[in-house]
C-alpha cells in the first residue's frame, strides 16, 4: 500500500471514506480489463482521492470539477508529467470507460513528456494532438491509435 497521506488507511486498514458501490464495480472492471494490480491499485488510489475531496458519489461528479481537481493536482501539488498522465488515465478509466461519460476535458489535457524516443510516425503524433517538448523529441499520448 502507497504511503500517500491523501488515501493513507486507518489502523484498521479501512479507507478514510468508505468506497462506494461504483467505486468497488470500477475496480472489478479494472480487473476484467486485465491491468496489471500496480495500474490497479493507483486508478483506484486517483479515483478515492478525488471523491474524498469532492465528498460525493462518482455518479454526480461534474466535468468541471474533475478539471478542477486535475488542475489543482497539476498547479498546487505540483504532479509530473508522468503523474498527470496517470491521473488522467485513471480519470478517463472511471468516467469514461466504467460510467461511460464523453468528456471533452479527456481530449484536452495533454502532457508533454520527457522521453526521447520518437512517435511510430508523424501521422501519429499529429493525429493525436502532440505538443512536443523544446527538449524532447516526442510527446506520448493515449488517444494515439499507432502507438
Amino acid at each position: 500500500m502507497p504511503n500517500n497521506r491523501s488515501t493513507k488507511r486507518g489502523r484498521q486498514g479501512e479507507p478514510l471514506v468508505p468506497d462506494s458501490p461504483t467505486l468497488l464495480r470500477f475496480a472489478e472492471t479494472l480487473k476484467l480489463r486485465g491491468l496489471a494490480a500496480a495500474t490497479q491499485s493507483e486508478y483506484v488510489r486517483f479515483a478515492r482521492k478525488l471523491l474524498e475531496r469532492l465528498a460525493c458519489a462518482p455518479e454526480v461528479v461534474t466535468e468541471e470539477q474533475l478539471r478542477a481537481h486535475l488542475l489543482r493536482l497539476k498547479e498546487e501539488h505540483g504532479y509530473s508529467p508522468s503523474s498527470m498522465r496517470t491521473a488522467v488515465a485513471a480519470m478517463r478509466a472511471l468516467f469514461g470507460t466504467h460510467l461511460g461519460r464523453d468528456w471533452k476535458l479527456f481530449d484536452l489535457v495533454r502532457s508533454i513528456c520527457s522521453t526521447s524516443s520518437p512517435p511510430a510516425s508523424t501521422a501519429c503524433a499529429t493525429s493525436a494532438g502532440c505538443t512536443p517538448a523544446p527538449n524532447a523529441a516526442a510527446c506520448l499520448s493515449r488517444t494515439c491509435s499507432r502507438r
